[in-house]
């Protein structure tokens, strides 16, 4: 089975965030990424691939399969650095919300 370039960019960017995350690399505050805010990161990879993706579709621009797999790469560690923004933000509330709920 055949994957487009972005969408086989987006697999690799998901797995080297994962890695990143295995790694430590991005643990303790899920809202920066040394001194940048984590979904101001994650806003601009996926924006990045969402223009690649709009120029392409939208104004019939000729483009190679090696700028769509960055832009995914790009897209998908967007998508993976927002995923974990929101786990580690919801796992730090877990505490309060069990303690709100009497459990």
């Amino acid at each position: 089975m055949r994957f487009c370039a972005r969408c086989f960019g987006c697999g690799v960017g998901h797995t080297l965030v994962f890695a990143l995350f295995l790694a430590g690399l991005l643990t303790g505050t899920p809202f920066l990424i040394g001194t940048v805010p984590a979904l101001f990161i994650a806003i601009i990879g996926m924006g990045i691939m969402f223009a690649d993706w709009t120029i392409q579709s939208h104004f019939k621009l000729i483009s190679n399969n090696y700028l769509r797999f960055i832009t995914g790469i790009l897209g998908g560690g967007g998508i993976g650095i927002f995923i974990w923004v929101f786990i580690m933000f919801g796992l730090s509330h877990i505490p309060t919300l069990l303690s709100t709920l009497g459990i």
